[in-house]
């Protein structure tokens, strides 16, 4: 609707500004780093060519960013 993409517009200037300012509070509190974190390792380890450009998903959960779908168990 109009509405839920006005507010994903509001809500992405809010991560870039975040990111702008160069705070990583202000960053976690829009996005979820870890998620970013386990993807970009996972990419790198499978060399995959169009990572970023083609196969990456994002989403929005209880008000932060998540990338992908990737779900790493911790050992």
């Amino acid at each position: 609707t109009e509405d839920q993409l006005k507010w994903l517009k509001y809500f992405i200037s809010n991560v870039e500004l975040a990111l702008l300012g160069g705070d990583y509070e202000a960053v976690k509190q829009y996005v979820d780093v870890e998620s970013f974190a386990q993807n970009y390792a996972v990419q790198e380890l499978f060399k995959n060519v169009d990572y970023v450009q083609s196969s990456t998903r994002y989403h929005v959960k209880d008000g932060k960013l998540y990338e992908g779908h990737l779900v790493l168990s911790r050992i």
